[in-house]
């Protein structure tokens, strides 16, 4: 059975980009949402610490001026710092989310930049960097072997 180069190659990549969609949690590719979110909401957890230290500090001041209590101090010092490390714990899953989300938005950019692309080798490519190999089946079936796992479905 004889399947033309260029077809495959459409194929292939149709493929490719309906796996991305799914994989990279993405609805449409040509619609890819620009990262920055998760870095306003990182600066305002860093802005709420800033102003937790400065309260724990301003509790340390009153304190020392004989103005509240040990206790008071205390109670106020420890609720601080316990929404402070909550805030910091926060602040790191914001982080790795974005770093995950850079990786997904910069793989899905190569998909979608090299789908408009008409030109064969930038199309081989994106292939050549996904597809471990393609098996062509009777019956007009081509089954694509992925080099990433959880990647996979027949075209």
């Amino acid at each position: 059975m004889k399947i033309k180069s260029a077809t495959l190659d459409a194929m292939i990549l149709s493929a490719v980009k309906k796996q991305a969609e799914v994989v990279f949690n993405i609805n449409c590719l040509s619609e890819l949402q620009e990262i920055g979110l998760g870095q306003m909401q990182i600066a305002d957890h860093e802005n709420r610490i800033r102003q937790l230290t400065e309260q724990i500090h301003g509790y340390y001041e009153q304190y020392v001026m004989g103005q509240i209590s040990r206790e008071t101090y205390t109670a106020s010092k420890d609720g601080c710092a316990k929404e402070i490390e909550k805030r910091e714990s926060r602040i790191n899953t914001l982080k790795q989310f974005e770093c995950d989300n850079l990786k997904n938005h910069e793989m899905a950019a190569l998909i979608k930049d090299a789908s408009g692309v008409t030109e064969s080798n930038a199309q081989r490519s994106i292939i050549k960097a996904v597809v471990e190999k393609i098996l062509v089946l009777p019956k007009n079936q081509i089954k694509i072997v992925w080099k990433f796992e959880d990647f996979g479905i027949s075209v």
